[in-house]
C-alpha cells in the first residue's frame, strides 16, 4: 500500500496545540509537532515499508498506529 499526504491540509498553532485542518474533508485534529515530519515524508507516494526504514529507531507498532490515525483523520490517503 502506498500513501500520500492530503494536499488540502493547513497547520497552525492554537495556543500551545498544533492543529491540522483538512479543509476539504472538514477534519481537524491536534497532534504532536513530529507529525509534520511524517506528513512531509509522505509529500510523494511512499510505502509503509519506506516509512519504517526512514524511522528505524521507532517501534514499528507505534508507527503503524500513527499511519492508521492519520488515514482515519484524512491527513494521509491510500493510492487507488
Amino acid at each position: 500500500m502506498r500513501l500520500k499526504r492530503s494536499a488540502t491540509i493547513a497547520s497552525y498553532w492554537l495556543g500551545d496545540r498544533l492543529v491540522f485542518d483538512n479543509y476539504r474533508t472538514g477534519a481537524r485534529v491536534t497532534a504532536d509537532p513530529r507529525t509534520l515530519t511524517v506528513l512531509d515524508f509522505f509529500s510523494t507516494w511512499r510505502s509503509e515499508q519506506d516509512f519504517y526504514a526512514y524511522l528505524p529507531d521507532y517501534d514499528r507498532g507505534s508507527l503503524r498506529r500513527t499511519l492508521h490515525q492519520l488515514r482515519e483523520n484524512t491527513l494521509l490517503y491510500r493510492q487507488g
